[in-house]
């Protein structure tokens, strides 16, 4: 009800801030409104164009209310920019810095209304895949992976994060690479090299990712079948056999099951 009560709030203070004495319409006086001359009648079958609607003033004053002193001011704040979506994006830069906000939920309502800004946010998650916060990186990659091919631009950050010090920014990682596909093509000796990571659930998110990028996944993998570890030895196997089923029928790769 507080977060509800405080929305509704945002709102009210948005839909104030672009208040003022509306100019008098034209052809109206004080007497009442009058009818339109022939020059500003509509033609006949000719319908007005729908206003494009301008949330210039709504999405700064959302922005600015990402930076409340009350956090559940701003995770609302976060919300409202993600209905809004492409049409706030001059809010990015704000969005960006509340991926790093103190508080979690915060956090993630962030990186939320990012993900629906599309691929005009990715610039921002490569910044946060660099923070010195392996929450704020983890969180980055996980909204990459959303993106999917949106997010294209950011092969080359995603494969240095597969280096990163902690497992969940690597399985993330490896994950986004994997939606991406075969336009993240550059990054197979790198997720190759994934293969023998120490965490397991790391190693089972660079397969999925290598499944779905055809023969010259396999050929990166094949030295791996001498590597000492039965474990990946089985796992390169098992993910050359599904890239073998899956390039000659065209099935996508998140259906991979190496």
């Amino acid at each position: 009800m507080r977060l509800l009560a405080i929305s509704l709030g945002i709102v009210v203070l948005v839909a104030s801030a672009g208040r003022g004495q509306p100019p008098e319409p034209q052809g109206a006086s004080r007497n009442g409104p009058q009818a339109p001359s022939r020059d500003q009648a509509p033609a006949v079958g000719q319908e007005a164009a729908p206003a494009t609607p301008d949330f210039g003033l709504a999405v700064a004053a959302l922005a600015r209310a990402l930076h409340d002193e009350n956090a559940a001011v701003r995770e609302a704040a976060a919300l409202a920019l993600g209905r809004m979506g492409p049409q706030a994006k001059t809010a990015i830069p704000a969005l960006v810095d509340a991926v790093r906000d103190r508080d979690a939920i915060v956090r993630g309502e962030a990186a939320r209304a990012l993900v629906d800004m599309g691929a005009a946010a990715v610039p921002g998650f490569v910044e946060l895949l660099c923070d010195g916060n392996k929450e704020v990186r983890r969180i980055a990659a996980v909204a990459l992976r959303s993106l999917g091919t949106e997010a294209a631009a950011a092969v080359p950050a995603l494969t240095a994060a597969l280096g990163d010090e902690n497992a969940a920014v690597r399985e993330a990682a490896a994950d986004a690479l994997g939606r991406v596909g075969p336009k993240a093509k550059t990054a197979i000796p790198a997720l190759a090299s994934t293969m023998c990571d120490r965490d397991g659930y790391v190693r089972s998110a660079a397969a999925h990712a290598l499944a779905g990028m055809g023969p010259e996944a396999a050929q990166a993998l094949a030295p791996l079948l001498a590597d000492p570890n039965p474990q990946v030895r089985e796992l390169v196997a098992r993910t050359m056999r599904a890239i073998g089923i899956l390039v000659p029928l065209g099935i996508p790769a998140s259906q991979a099951n190496p």
